[in-house]
């Protein structure tokens, strides 16, 4: 049975717009990682062009004006990029755009600035979709190479956790071969019919956006950097036990400007694991488990008669106390007592 072009031109046209939509929402998504929104919105983007230009030259079957036809070969040279930078924004620490990024955008200015020549060179066609096409697979292997490096660079023991933003990296990196192997079968070895083509671009779309959707891709775009391993048992218990002896033997406890960061650094572990080690060990937040070490060093020096003499002020400050207020507060909430009662 015949599928009529109409039919196929609406389910073309659907995913144009859904595309579209989707492409919208996530470059004005203000939660997340907005440049890794705003790299996939554009990737959507550029198969969105794509598809319509098939949809207008192929479906439609009407007198599309050449500059349209540039514009979809345009928005196909700026597939890879995209995938790549997209990649790389989810991937690699600390990645920001930066203009020497727009290099990869080259091919994409070129199409656009020769259309009225390429419009006149019809010959050009194979050796034209040649290029795109070897563009766009060198694309999709380094950005398949990016992924496995990024992969194996986790600890064996983590690796379990980041399975559902791989599954989710690995299903857009196999949806964008796919697009490009329907290009090559379609373009330069004319295995199916014309009119294929772009429905075939189009399910593929339906299924990224599906993947997006029941599978939690975008919060994955906006997590994946932020995700940290889970900490073990046995790690939470070394890093608890050095930071115990810090405190025993430097008082470290003392220092006014102290922070999670600063307190991190001096026992070589990284902020979140000893947040989480205090957390898990102590049964308390890191202010909390800070100013229980001041208050107790507090009622050490109250007690002992080479401090009979000092103000409680002084001993407030000398604990690590910022402020009088600050220490009082702390001192009623471990001991029920103001300072000076207890002393």
């Amino acid at each position: 049975m015949e599928i009529p072009y109409e039919l196929m031109a609406i389910f073309s046209s659907i995913g144009v717009l859904n595309s579209l939509f989707i492409s919208l929402f996530l470059w004005l998504r203000k939660r997340g990682n907005k440049t890794s929104n705003r790299f996939f919105a554009l990737l959507l983007l550029a198969i969105s062009l794509r598809i319509a230009k098939s949809v207008f030259y192929y479906i439609l079957n009407t007198d599309t004006e050449y500059f349209i036809i540039t514009l979809g070969h345009a928005g196909m040279v700026c597939i890879g990029p995209l995938l790549f930078l997209y990649f790389r924004s989810l991937l690699q620490k600390n990645f920001q755009f930066k203009w020497i990024h727009l290099m990869h955008f080259l091919p994409f200015l070129l199409v656009l600035s020769l259309n009225t020549w390429l419009a006149k060179n019809t010959s050009s066609y194979e050796v034209r979709h040649t290029l795109m096409m070897f563009q766009f697979l060198i694309y999709i292997v380094v950005s398949l190479e990016l992924l496995i490096k990024s992969f194996f660079t986790i600890e064996v023991d983590h690796r379990k956790t980041y399975i559902p933003n791989y599954f989710w990296l690995g299903s857009i990196l196999l949806a964008v071969f796919l697009i490009w192997l329907t290009f090559l079968l379609h373009n330069l070895f004319n295995l199916f019919d014309n009119i294929v083509g772009p429905v075939l671009y189009s399910f593929i779309v339906y299924i990224m956006l599906y993947l997006a959707f029941t599978k939690r891709g975008f919060e994955i775009m906006e997590a994946h950097k932020k995700k940290k391993p889970v900490l073990s048992q046995e790690e939470s218990k070394e890093i608890f036990k050095i930071l115990l002896t810090e405190f025993t033997d430097r008082k470290v406890f003392t220092d006014t400007e102290l922070t999670v960061t600063k307190l991190a650094k001096c026992i070589y572990t990284q902020p979140y694991k000893l947040s989480k080690a205090i957390n898990e060990q102590s049964g308390r937040n890191f202010s909390d488990f800070i100013n229980y070490y001041r208050v107790e060093e507090a009622k050490r020096m109250l007690k002992h008669k080479k401090f009979i003499n000092y103000k409680i002020t002084a001993i407030a400050y000398d604990c690590g106390f910022n402020s009088f207020s600050a220490f009082s507060a702390a001192f009623k909430k471990f001991t029920g007592l103001t300072p000076s009662r207890y002393k």
